[in-house]
């Protein structure tokens, strides 16, 4: 893990990461050349600041000016109105941000004024960085950048770094000699007229979410072995995806990315996906009112990590699907988060399938719809973890905190799992190793189910009959059973329980092993005679346990 730093000429940001190119800061030798109207010739003017061999800077006046080639080499495009700005900057007066780097602000970013210069590119890629040298920079500083219907701004070799500017269209980094870096500007629209590759959608056997090969539409795409950092950087009303990461790096601190707008078939407008390897942190960043899922990793290697308050909220369904998810992973995806807060989503807080691995410490996850975690085929690690307020949902009903599917490994401890609306863990399938210790389950209502019914558990489980421990938890004011196995078996040590009349239900014993009372009435259950219920004195309905995505696993090839 190495820390780098990256110098633009306002602003310098620091973060931990694998990113580890540092474009070279302008000096101030550089000769300058100004346009003072549109009225310019860009492409001849930049044609004669090259010839000069060395970086050169051009100041532009208000107005609209067409780029019709590539840059191949190092420019700085900076608007009239910011020269000044520019010039005054030392790189001691930028050091100073570096004391509190890459954390959260106290206010996600503000819409910067749109600039008074525009740089419009002609063909499909838009204003296209190809530069002969892959170590050189072209800046853009307050400058209003379009054209392109693949994208607005296009870098296969060489750095973009942007400042203060806006993009309407795409930033499309590709390949691993093109990097960009991005401090105080806005991203939208990127209303791709190209068609979507056949081949590009793509899912593994029992995936529950399709993913892309190739990135296809997004408002910054990020593939091939590119690399990219943005600061305070607003992604807003992109098609398909606000961000895409496919086997490449990227970092976004201090940012927002929403309202993304919904793909043809009307069945996704993601906040961010990343494949194929590719890796993506966000600090201090917002992901919210984007359909279907926040954000989505799929594929080995591929790593997610999040910190610093990020928040993932407010996600919805789409027209053509019945859920929203805040966070998915699959396919032996990796997530890492802590400080973050994943919340008021239509539908699953955070989705672990497939292989996929979680590991949450200080995370808080309130007020989703279905489940607040779910794992299908999944690993997860949670520390010090919430999971509340989980109402019922279209695909699955019952509203529990934590949800288990097939086969899982688990782990929970000194987290609080409180206020769901059945029960605080639902734990299906009978493989993979459960451990739940040190964590409190409360405040979990009885849900009207039937007569017989038994809700408002601090945990249930069911069909396994090994590999369940837990140990040394908390339970109270569960309206039903703090503990119900249902045809299966754990591993009990020492728990409190508050009394609520019946502490502890095993039913349909087909597990070899079993309980007694005098063996229960060590556990800390109180009066083990009267609140505990043993097979077969009982019979009691549970609701079958429904719960569907867009995909059947009959559909999953």
């Amino acid at each position: 893990m190495s820390r780098w730093l990256v110098v633009l000429p306002f602003a310098v940001f620091a973060c931990d990461s694998e990113l580890a190119y540092v474009p070279a800061a302008p000096t101030a030798s550089q000769p300058t050349l100004t346009c003072e109207s549109a009225s310019c010739p860009l492409d001849a003017t930049m044609e004669n600041a090259l010839a000069g061999g060395a970086a050169q800077t051009i100041i532009l006046g208000p107005g609209t000016y067409s780029l019709n080639t590539p840059i191949t080499g190092a420019i700085s495009f900076v608007a009239a109105d910011q020269a000044s700005v520019e010039s005054t900057a030392s790189a001691s007066q930028a050091l100073s941000s570096v004391l509190t780097p890459c954390t959260a602000s106290s206010t996600f970013p503000a819409t910067p004024t749109t600039p008074s210069v525009r740089i419009e590119g002609a063909g499909t890629q838009g204003v296209a960085i190809a530069s002969k040298d892959s170590g050189a920079r072209i800046t853009f500083t307050g400058i209003a950048i379009s054209g392109g219907n693949e994208g607005a701004l296009t870098v296969t070799s060489g750095t973009a770094a942007i400042s203060r500017s806006t993009l309407s269209g795409s930033l499309v980094v590709s390949g691993p000699n093109a990097r960009a870096s991005v401090d105080g500007a806005v991203i939208s629209s990127n209303l791709s007229a190209v068609a979507a590759d056949p081949s590009s959608p793509k899912r593994q056997k029992n995936d529950l979410y399709v993913s892309s090969v190739a990135c296809h539409r997004a408002g910054i795409k990020v593939v091939d072995g590119a690399e990219y950092v943005g600061s305070n950087v607003e992604i807003r009303g992109a098609q398909e995806r606000g961000i895409c990461v496919h086997a490449s790096s990227a970092l976004l601190c201090n940012g927002t990315i929403h309202g993304t707008l919904q793909s043809s078939d009307a069945k996704f407008g993601r906040g961010a996906e990343v494949l194929g390897g590719g890796s993506l942190t966000l600090r201090g960043t917002r992901v919210y009112d984007n359909f279907e899922t926040g954000i989505l990793a799929s594929d080995f290697s591929t790593a997610v990590t999040l910190a610093d308050r990020v928040e993932i909220d407010s996600n919805k369904r789409s027209t053509q699907l019945a859920t929203a998810v805040g966070i998915v992973a699959q396919e032996q995806a990796t997530l890492t988060a802590t400080d973050l807060t994943v919340h008021n989503n239509d539908g699953l807080g955070v989705f672990i399938e497939t292989a996929a691995l979680a590991s949450l410490e200080s995370v808080t996850i309130s007020q989703n719809k279905g489940a607040g975690l779910a794992l299908y085929d999944g690993k997860a690690t949670l520390a010090t973890t919430t999971i509340d307020h989980t109402s019922g949902d279209a695909s699955f009903d019952l509203g529990v905190g934590i949800l288990t599917m097939r086969q899982n490994t688990l782990s929970v401890v000194g987290s609080t799992v409180t206020a769901n609306r059945y029960a605080g863990a639902w734990l299906a399938g009978a493989t993979g190793r459960i451990d739940i210790s040190s964590s409190t389950f409360s405040e979990h209502a009885k849900v009207s189910l039937g007569a017989t019914s038994v809700s408002g558990n601090g945990i249930y489980a069911s069909g396994r009959c090994s590999d369940l421990s837990l140990r040394a938890n908390t339970f109270s004011g569960n309206e039903g059973p703090h503990i119900f196995l249902n045809g299966a078996y754990a591993t009990l040590a020492a728990s409190t329980f508050s009394a609520n009349g019946l502490e502890f239900v095993s039913q349909d014993c087909t597990c070899p092993a079993s309980y007694t009372v005098g063996e229960l009435e060590g556990l800390g259950l109180p009066d083990a005679t009267t609140t505990v219920e043993l097979c077969p004195a009982s019979d009691r309905l549970v609701p079958p346990l429904t719960f569907g995505m867009y995909l059947s696993e009959a559909e999953a090839l």
